[in-house]
């Protein structure tokens, strides 16, 4: 289940409780994790109940595509899973998923398409609202002295166009409410101007509350506890005018209320208690060169290039780094071939690669990328050979980044039109017939070329690339997962060959062919009795004129003031 939505609208709220019935309903395991490739690894065939939650699957507060490419990379290995009976609950904010489904193989999961439950606040009844807002409320930490005062104005509040959850919560908080005046304006303004206010709260905190915040932020909103600082952030928050024990006492007295602190994946991290949070900070960031400048100083190369963009390229929610601040960009985009993010060091080259082409190809205007190609002229060499999976090599990307502005020049063009015409003619990769970025590479002429040689030289030989597919496969790695990638080829050239009768038949026979070595190399799944679940009757209460605000102040037996 992926569940889509605005910010603070109520996904991670819906995805709890689906967590918890799922707990009590069916004793399943269930499991929260922050990362894809954590479901497979701790999926259990013999275990049908678990149920995974991801929270924010694609990016938080922006649109992260390395978590695209992971889940790309496990989405084979996702239908055995739901057909064994495991349950996968995932959350995205809108304008994030808008972005990655572009990304997502939808053809590797079907799923995708439909398997979707879409949050509009807009729909939630005016009784959902108040009740969400009374619970709030209630259960906050607000005295009885504030319940009493603003009771006559939670009906205006629950029905105003703008209210959401996450209003409610800020109501029940004192931390957003110290400097409320109780009136209908201010009341209403409270409502309509949450993202404002939320950055009034946040620049009226003291020092070491904000050094806290942007230690959180630098970490791209997850700080391990207990805390280890790196030297560049130890002399951020110097500049900030605090230190780690004044950050430490911070995080704990905002703790419930900005912030939380999580056990997540085997370890405890400190988070902002709700996305919205970072968004504000970025937002205060923006306001504050000064501030950005130490931001940038204290924070990892690899945490920084998933958070700013050099120059406006229409990123959501990103920070956007201005042109006087260029050379410190570069001199930290240096550093992100020195990444420690992986045991292996093949692994940290790797990824480090990933990370800085795939910041360069979405996160950079042209004036950027004309200043670091002057000073990393070899990065046109490595553009210009990608290698195997165009579909999520950051080469290609970067390709077509590069082409689109008039940074690519024409000899180097003709060697990636080169190396990805080879790769469909050996039958490796045939991305080239049917993306759109890899063929705007493509003169006419190159393009046409490249499909004539494809009908007369590949297709002859479909057989005998099969053949070759399943002679390569690896005992260790599952028969659909090894053959997806030639599965996809052959969808390819049908694309591309609709209208050819023989050819479509010669494929058509090629993937029945695969399909039936899948069967046959694909251990037999031990038959398990289906779960009986109950059904449950929607109870029709009576309605009532009493309003559900009318006990909202009442004595407990306890009162804190």
């Amino acid at each position: 289940m992926l569940l889509i939505g605005e910010p603070a609208a109520g996904k991670t709220t819906i995805a709890s409780l689906l967590a918890m019935a799922a707990l009590d309903q069916w004793n399943a395991s269930t499991l929260k994790l922050d990362d894809p490739g954590k479901v497979a690894e701790h999926w259990n065939p013999d275990e049908p109940s678990q149920f995974f939650w991801l929270d924010d699957a694609f990016g938080v507060t922006q649109y992260e595509d390395f978590l695209v490419h992971r889940w790309n990379h496990i989405l084979p290995q996702i239908r055995p899973m739901l057909r064994k009976g495991a349950k996968i609950v995932m959350t995205s904010r809108d304008y994030i998923y808008n972005r990655a489904r572009k990304d997502l193989k939808e053809s590797a999961f079907p799923l995708l398409k439909e398997s979707q439950v879409v949050i509009d606040v807009q729909d939630l009844s005016a009784g959902e609202k108040r009740q969400i807002l009374y619970n709030h409320l209630k259960l906050g930490k607000q005295p009885r002295s504030f319940r009493t005062e603003i009771k006559p104005y939670l009906e205006d509040v629950a029905s105003h166009p703008r209210f959401i959850p996450e209003t409610a919560r800020r109501l029940g908080d004192p931390l957003f409410t110290k400097d409320l005046f109780i009136d209908e304006y201010y009341i209403g303004q409270f409502v309509e101007k949450r993202e404002q206010l939320l950055q009034e709260v946040l620049q009226g905190l003291d020092a070491d509350s904000k050094a806290a915040l942007a230690l959180i932020y630098m970490r791209n909103g997850r700080l391990e506890s207990p805390i280890q600082l790196r030297p560049s952030e130890t002399q951020a928050l110097e500049r900030l005018g605090s230190d780690l024990g004044g950050c430490v006492a911070a995080l704990e007295a905002l703790k419930g209320s900005l912030v939380l602190l999580s056990y997540a994946s085997g370890e405890y991290v400190w988070q902002f208690k709700h996305p919205t949070i970072g968004d504000a900070y970025a937002a205060i960031l923006v306001q504050s060169p000064e501030h950005l400048g130490i931001y940038m100083e204290g924070s990892a190369p690899e945490r920084l290039v998933d958070q700013v963009t050099c120059g406006d390229v229409g990123i959501e929610k990103a920070v956007v780094v201005p042109k006087s601040l260029f050379p410190q960009m570069l001199a930290k985009l240096e550093a992100v071939s020195q990444s420690k993010s992986y045991k292996s060091a093949w692994l940290s080259t790797f990824g480090a690669k990933r990370d800085l082409q795939g910041f360069l190809a979405r996160r950079c205007s042209k004036e950027f990328l004309s200043l670091y190609l002057q000073h990393n002229p070899d990065l046109l060499d490595q553009v210009a050979e990608p290698g195997l999976f165009l579909d999520t090599v950051p080469e290609v990307r970067l390709a077509k980044r590069l082409h689109e502005v008039g940074l690519l020049p024409e000899e180097k063009r003709k060697k990636f039109v080169e190396t990805v015409s080879n790769y469909a003619l050996e039958g490796q990769d045939a991305n080239a017939l049917d993306d759109d970025g890899i063929r705007s590479l493509f003169t006419d002429g190159e393009f046409e070329a490249l499909v004539r040689r494809v009908r007369t030289e590949l297709l002859p030989r479909l057989g005998d690339v099969r053949r070759e597919w399943e002679s390569n496969h690896s005992s260790g790695v599952p028969p659909e997962e090894h053959m997806q990638q030639l599965l996809e080829l052959f969808d390819s050239l049908k694309k591309q060959f609709g209208d050819d009768e023989s050819a479509v038949k010669l494929i058509d026979r090629e993937i029945r062919r695969t399909s039936e070595w899948i069967d046959e190399n694909t251990p037999e799944e031990p038959e398990r009795a289906p779960r009986n679940l109950g059904n449950v009757e929607a109870q029709v209460k009576p309605q009532s004129t009493r309003s559900i605000f009318d006990d909202v102040d009442a004595n407990e037996d306890v009162e804190t003031e």
